[in-house]
């Protein structure tokens, strides 16, 4: 798991230097490609070196979609449901895990000696099937408009927005005729496209690189040093809500919490995967209604209160351990830790001594609190010396535990487990992808995606790394206690630094992130109702904005139109341009058509 954790990190932050160079779409087939060739590899393993390999494989091209993937869909989306469709993304990925899940138990049923090799390959199927698709869906206009090819990203906005009798409306509107049977309906329909063109000029026109420079360079501005701290900690927030770790260890979890069963271990499996689908469910709904701050602080909330639950329930499970009684003559049995010499009285001290505790599970007559088990050596992998010698004690519904004692709280342990489940999807689970996919401007979106993306995979490697480390060394509730404060931690920071996005057009977005962390600006959980204000030119006087441009030195322009300033009488808002040598307002028109001050007439193919 862990070499596909780090493979994914390298395929976010190469698909992001992807993304931005090549395009999202070429992107998304390369990643295609990548992948089904890693299943292939999985499935026809025949050495461990082959699994390694395949698991890297299909690990870089995991990371490579992780990151362009939503980036492909907030461009081509429109604004009012931008979000839901990231969210769509992540939904599916939920389903199928819960797919994967119900598959491979069902393949794990059978005896065929095929099926391992098949459930490493099957997934190469909804590659291909994305492949085909991608085949004839179009270019993200935005990055095509951001690379100077505006007629083309004119033809797939109208292809992607357009209703019938609109392109008629908008050469009746060109040619200043309406004897071509034009309605109204198609008239806003062809008002609605110009603005959008206009929106995806004016995000085109944000950001350039100098020439001479790298990508990286573009990553000077605050505004975007700002986004990215903003994405980077969110995602890092992802992985240090312990999602995926505890997705990783769900069998040593839930055996912890007392369900050794195989059937048991997987009902209580399937149910949390349930519970995590209404999550991605009830964000896919909330998120464009309440907006991506108010379901993050909210899920941060429940999340942490969870995971408080989850170290209460393995606290109380530890403080109300069942007893371990000594059997004389009966063989193999622990009745000492080896290393402390320590008696074994419960079955905590049984399994800290790496011994297994035989005992009647909670509900079965003879309840194990009234009848005490019994501590037996020989549980290693591989070693039945003890699961016979507990057989052999002559009620067939004795158990072994091994990983974790029977307990009469196993309910609150898995009842936490599914709401944690339910509260992670439904905010922290979500948030990070739409954040990230709208928050950079066209020109570094791939490449800022592409590092936030590659912290959290590195992040998570390095929780799910620690996580049995931690247990040995804080206990089970000590580790999931601090998993609930550093989200807790990270929640408060959500409501101290994250802007709202929802319902803000892109170019809002960053004309939002020119105000943030400004003297005389609103604090973050306000800026959102300044930004179109912004745009238009009736936002407040907060001194010069940047907005870079290239080049060694600055030029301050006007920016926001003829009524910049507005009902304020704050006079024109200037933009700092880097790239003139010197500061100087110099008065520059926006243009009319399309609203920037930098747009050299290639807006007027529009």
């Amino acid at each position: 798991m862990s070499i596909t954790t780090l493979g994914s990190a390298a395929g976010g932050f190469l698909g992001g230097f992807a993304s931005d160079y090549f395009g999202r779409r070429f992107t998304i087939v390369v990643s295609d490609v990548i992948f089904i060739l890693g299943a292939l590899l999985l499935g026809t393993a025949s050495s461990s070196a082959q699994l390694i390999v395949g698991r890297t494989v299909v690990g870089f091209a995991i990371g490579v979609a992780s990151i362009v993937v939503p980036v492909y869909i907030a461009e081509v989306s429109p604004k009012s449901i931008r979000a839901m469709l990231v969210v769509l993304f992540s939904l599916q990925i939920g389903v199928g895990l819960v797919l994967a899940f119900i598959g491979g138990f069902a393949l794990s049923l059978t005896s065929s000696a095929f099926a391992w090799r098949l459930i490493l390959s099957v997934p190469a199927v909804a590659a291909v099937l994305q492949l085909m698709a991608m085949t004839v869906l179009p270019e993200s206009p935005r990055w095509l408009a951001h690379s100077g090819r505006i007629a083309e990203a004119e033809a797939v906005m109208r292809t992607l927005t357009a209703s019938p009798g609109a392109a008629a409306a908008g050469s009746a509107t060109l040619g200043g005729s309406s004897s071509l049977g034009v309605t109204a309906a198609d008239a806003a329909a062809e008002e609605e496209i110009s603005a959008e063109l206009r929106e995806v000029y004016r995000e085109g026109k944000f950001l350039r690189t100098p020439e001479g420079q790298s990508e990286a360079w573009n990553l000077r501005p605050r505004p975007v040093a700002t986004q990215l701290a903003l994405g980077v900690g969110l995602s890092c927030l992802h992985s240090l809500a312990g999602a995926r770790t505890i997705m990783y260890y769900s069998l040593e979890i839930i055996s912890m919490a007392g369900f050794i069963t195989e059937l048991a271990l997987m009902q209580a499996i399937f149910t949390m995967g349930s519970f995590g689908t209404i999550g991605l469910v009830i964000g896919f709904f909330l998120i464009d209604r309440v907006g991506r701050r108010v379901l993050a602080i909210v899920s941060g909330i429940g999340t942490s209160l969870c995971l408080f639950a989850l170290a209460a329930s393995f606290s109380l499970s530890k403080a109300h351990s069942p007893l371990s009684s000594y059997l004389p003559g009966v063989a193999d049995q622990c009745s000492a830790d080896p290393t402390s010499g320590a008696p074994i009285t419960t079955c905590q001290s049984c399994l800290a001594a790496g011994c297994g505790y035989c005992s009647l599970p909670p509900g079965v007559p003879g309840q194990y609190h009234t009848f005490p088990g019994h501590c037996f050596a020989g549980v290693a992998p591989g070693n039945f010396t003890g699961l016979d010698a507990c057989s052999a004690l002559g009620s067939p519904n004795m158990r072994m535990y091994v990983s974790g004692c029977p307990s009469g709280f196993g309910w609150l342990s898995m009842a936490a487990l599914c709401l944690f489940q339910t509260f992670f999807q439904l905010g922290l689970g979500l948030i990070p992808a739409v954040i990230n996919a709208e928050y950079y401007p066209a020109r570094v979106r791939g490449l800022c995606n592409g590092i936030a993306v590659s912290s959290n995979w590195l992040s998570n490697f390095f929780i799910s790394g620690t996580f049995l480390t931690l247990v040995d060394v804080f206990g089970t509730p000590g580790t999931f206690a601090l998993y609930g404060s550093l989200v807790a931690v990270g929640t408060v920071g959500i409501a101290l630094a994250l802007p709202e996005t929802s319902g803000l057009s892109f170019t809002e977005i960053q004309a939002m992130f020119e105000l943030y962390g400004q003297p005389q600006s609103p604090p973050p959980w306000r800026l959102h109702e300044w930004a179109p204000r912004q745009v238009r030119g009736t936002g407040p006087g907060l001194g010069p904005l940047v907005v870079p441009e290239g080049g060694d030195g600055d030029k301050t322009q006007s920016v926001g139109g003829a009524g910049a300033g507005g009902s304020l009488g704050l006079g024109p808002l200037k933009a700092t341009v880097r790239g003139g040598g010197h500061h100087a307002d110099v008065g520059v028109t926006p243009c009319a058509r399309c609203g920037s001050v930098n747009c050299d007439g290639r807006c007027s193919k529009l």
